[in-house]
């Protein structure tokens, strides 16, 4: 199946609302029933809520159902296509710049190498502020994705601690048995609690974290990519160019470029 790169301005359906806000980029879009998309990459990080009917989304051989209410936050370079329902579908859809999401979206960047769903979150409300300010859109992504992934209890106090903790040393390997020893848990219960309610593992979480502080580094200026490597304790460029690409599905020099583009536009 031929994949094709949907950029700015390309979209399949009808666009109801397209506008450019700043750096996001906002679509309202109906879709026929039964409407096919074929294989396609995003060249940004989007997010796409159902406000009615219902997709079908496959991504990487497995699929899943959106139905109304649903939500779906896609990194840089996902590959999908989407089968809409026998009602169709309305949908809103938004595009961020990778280096807005560290900042939009602090709990969910650690997981964003890859696709993820929430159930329930858009509402006619939420999707009319896609006619806002850029304020009032950022406030709707954040109020959509309000709670942590895998977080269907409260957070414990500790835990809170160690996120503290690890955004302070901003090690790329945490010492977990440190970490314990701080919380006052036994690192095996530290670790499996940390994944339930944040989604992701400590070294995980702590490697997203560096790379979003890279990033606000690569936007600062022309500091060498080797120096910036060394800096956040990484092995070499490479080691960091492969980190930063897990998280960013772009390199750190493109993310660089990109951002040069993006201010000087």
């Amino acid at each position: 199946m031929k994949c094709w790169k949907i950029r700015f301005g390309e979209y399949y359906g009808r666009a109801v609302l397209q506008r450019t806000v700043e750096s996001l980029r906002v679509w309202e879009f109906e879709h026929a029933p039964f409407c096919q998309i074929p294989a396609h990459t995003h060249e940004r990080a989007h997010l796409i809520g159902v406000l009615s009917g219902s997709m079908v989304d496959a991504d990487g051989g497995s699929e899943i159902e959106l139905l109304a209410g649903d939500v779906a936050l896609y990194p840089r370079g996902t590959t999908h296509s989407t089968s809409m329902g026998a009602e169709g579908s309305r949908s809103v859809v938004f595009e961020f710049e990778a280096d807005d999401l560290p900042r939009i979206l602090p709990a969910y960047f650690p997981q964003l190498g890859k696709s993820l769903v929430l159930r329930g979150r858009m509402t006619e409300a939420v999707a009319r502020t896609a006619h806002g300010a850029r304020g009032e859109i950022e406030a709707a992504v954040r109020e959509m994705l309000a709670e942590p992934p895998g977080n269907v209890t409260a957070e414990p106090a500790w835990l809170g601690v160690v996120k503290a903790e690890l955004d302070r040393t901003g090690a790329l390997e945490p010492d977990v048995d440190a970490l314990a020893a701080l919380a006052g848990r036994h690192p095996a219960h530290l670790m499996r609690a940390f994944r339930q309610h944040v989604g992701v593992t400590v070294g995980e979480y702590a490697r997203a974290r560096l790379v979003a502080r890279a990033g606000e580094e690569l936007r600062r200026g022309e500091k060498p990519l080797s120096d910036i490597a060394l800096a956040y304790g990484f092995a070499d460029q490479s080691h960091f160019s492969r980190t930063f690409k897990r998280f960013m599905n772009m390199t750190p020099d493109a993310y660089r470029k990109a951002h040069a583009n993006t201010t000087n536009a």
